[in-house]
């Protein structure tokens, strides 16, 4: 759920990611008064005006599974309402952030919902992972660089865009944005069937 409110001296947007990814992009840095925040049931992200991503995923079994992998679209389900809502027992809820350009501020929930007050800034070209566990949400490492070559398909072609619009410089040129296109997909796969 996409919820805003106020002038652009004094604005408040708040987007709520249940599960799946979306990329924002701030073309304009906001006012002192303006509040842009992006929730998800175990962190919360502040920005200021930037290009990023989020993406909500559940690991199970020691692997990872994004909710939004054969989606069609970047975006992802969004939902208002309590940020603690469990996983299932199989899962455990990782939200993971990557800065393309700009600084987003990202804050593990306490597991009553409120900020834990343990913020991290990341900074262009490098993401962070927040994970649940054992009722806990906390980072999983340090910020580190941005691994372009195994961002998806739908990612590669919106910062390309973006990189085509002259919008934001994400560190990448459009070259490079096209190899690694080419290498992200998409694939066709076509299975055959013999009888034997």
């Amino acid at each position: 759920i996409l919820e805003a409110t106020g002038t652009a001296e004094n604005s408040k947007t708040t987007i709520q990611l249940l599960e799946g990814a979306v990329i924002n992009q701030i073309n304009e840095a906001l006012s002192d008064k303006s509040v842009y925040e992006l929730n998800t049931q175990n962190a919360t992200m502040s920005v200021r005006g930037t290009v990023y991503r989020a993406e909500v995923t559940v690991e199970s079994d020691g692997a990872t599974g994004s909710s939004s992998d054969n989606s069609a679209t970047e975006s992802g389900n969004s939902a208002s309402g309590n940020n603690n809502q469990s996983v299932s027992e199989d899962g455990t809820l990782v939200t993971g952030v990557q800065t393309f350009d700009g600084i987003v501020v990202t804050d593990p929930l306490q597991a009553n919902g409120e900020k834990s007050n343990n913020e991290k800034s990341v900074e262009s070209g490098k993401q962070v992972k927040i994970k649940r566990e054992d009722n806990k949400n906390d980072y999983v490492g340090d910020t580190e660089d941005i691994v372009f070559d195994e961002l998806n398909g739908q990612t590669l072609e919106y910062l390309d865009m973006v990189v085509q619009n002259g919008e934001q410089d994400i560190g990448k040129t459009p070259e490079e944005l096209e190899d690694l296109k080419e290498v992200a997909g998409p694939f066709k796969v076509t299975f055959i069937y013999d009888k034997k």
